[in-house]
Order: structure tokens, then sequence, then C-alpha cells
């Protein structure tokens, strides 16, 4: 990410914009669960949805690098990552989408530590 910020801030100053006037952002895909357990079971109903065999250690490790996965502090380190790199928005994909819990988890432990 930061070659393609540090591209986009070339090309605005070339054109005489202010770099900062260029918002980054990403949408990717999101996998976080409070504890190591918790992500496990979340990556093996993925994969059964996906059509998978269920196995969330499997899953996991075939996810593309771009993804944000793992436990509550792994994914905080990540979009901290993300915003030293120069992104101002994430859109985190949670395909899980009757898991609830998993966006109050966002809500709640995640959000405050990146806002």
């Amino acid at each position: 990410m930061r070659k393609v910020r540090a591209g986009l801030d070339a090309a605005c100053e070339a054109e005489g914009r202010d770099p900062a006037s260029l918002p980054l952002s990403t949408m990717t895909g999101w996998l976080v669960g409070a504890d190591a357990d918790e992500l496990r079971d979340r990556a093996a109903r993925l994969s059964k949805w996906n059509g998978g065999d269920g196995d969330g250690d499997a899953f996991l490790a075939s996810l593309e690098d771009s993804t944000i996965k793992g436990t509550v502090p792994e994914a905080v380190e990540r979009l901290h990552e993300l915003r030293e790199a120069g992104l101002t928005r994430v859109m985190a994909q949670h395909l899980l989408h009757r898991d609830l819990d998993a966006v109050a988890l966002i809500g709640r432990e995640v959000a405050p530590q990146v806002a």
C-alpha cells in the first residue's frame, strides 16, 4: 500500500493537487475472533459456506495476504499498518452475514482501538 500511496502522491503533485485531498481506501476480507478458538470456528463456518470441508486452519492459511484475519490484537495491528501506509478507510468484508457476534466484536473491541 505504501507504493500505491506514493504513486498517488506523486501524481497529485504533478497535477498541482494536494495529495492529502485524495483519500485512499480498500475493501478486503475480514475474519477476526476474540481469541484463536473463536477465529478457528469462524474460519470453519466460512469454509463450509464457501463449499469447503470446514477445516478452519486450512481455510485461514488459504486466505489472501490482504485479508485482515486473526485475533483482535492482530486485526488492530494490521489496521494501524494500513493507516501508516496512507489508507484513510478500510471496508471490511465480513461474509458470515448472520454472525452478529462478529459485528459486535468489531464495534466493542476493534473500533475503539483504531478510532
